[in-house]
């Protein structure tokens, strides 16, 4: 029993290796160094409740160069069924693992690296009627009533907990994650939207807007809501 209905967490981490025959080693970033090197990337998925956290899975990441390369494949010992795929394709397979086998989240939750993959997390989360906050970058555009917009520039003009009516939906365009049924903020009691939250620039690394999708399908229309740090 993993305590109450609360969030998945997604993220990478990467150790810092020598030489290249270490699986899925080659020159990257990661964030144990804080800079680009050779080094070995991992995504793990955490269960995080008021009681505490946990790691539940964790996928390798292969990189192209490595999944194309056969000798060097077969010299590592990489299953021949072990193919490319994204970090975010990584991370939903764990989703839908832990879904499966039983395990109850209210949310899934990640950075701007799993955010701004609409195909491969986003639209995937929706259709199975995921709850979701995942952050995109400040420049990242919403459909509204006046026009696509920048997320940062939403958040400014409505303020937290401000709502809007987005434009048509599209399939894979940023109204599709930005439909929604209204809600105070992400979790709360009652609610049903998934959220795309928005980070501000490099900067200045914050929390600055957030856009919601419905856990439901919901006819043209609908709302997204804004928030913003403090």
């Amino acid at each position: 029993n993993l305590g109450e209905q609360d969030a998945m967490v997604i993220d990478e981490t990467g150790g810092l290796e020598k030489g290249g025959s270490t699986v899925g080693v080659q020159r990257q970033y990661t964030g144990t160094a804080g800079r680009i090197g050779n080094s070995q990337m991992s995504v793990f998925v955490v269960y995080s409740t008021s009681a505490g956290h946990t790691f539940i899975d964790r996928e390798l990441y292969l990189p192209a160069g490595w999944a194309q390369d056969t000798p060097r494949r077969e010299r590592a010992g990489v299953p021949a069924d072990v193919g490319f795929a994204t970090k975010s394709r990584l991370a939903l397979s764990m989703i839908t693992r832990a879904l499966e086998a039983g395990v109850a989240a209210g949310w899934v939750t990640g950075d701007e690296a799993y955010g701004k993959d609409a195909a491969g997390l986003r639209d995937p989360l929706g259709d199975r009627e995921q709850a979701y906050v995942l952050a995109v970058a400040c420049d990242h555009r919403i459909a509204g009533t006046g026009g696509p917009a920048r997320a940062d520039e939403t958040a400014g003009r409505n303020g937290p907990g401000r709502s809007s009516r987005p434009g048509p939906a599209r399939k894979g365009g940023v109204t599709a994650c930005g439909l929604a049924s209204g809600c105070a903020r992400p979790g709360s009691p009652g609610s049903t939207g998934c959220w795309c939250a928005a980070t501000g620039a490099p900067a200045r690394p914050r929390s600055t807007a957030a856009t919601a999708r419905a856990r439901r399908r919901l006819p043209r229309g609908g709302w997204w809501t804004c928030w913003t740090s403090r």
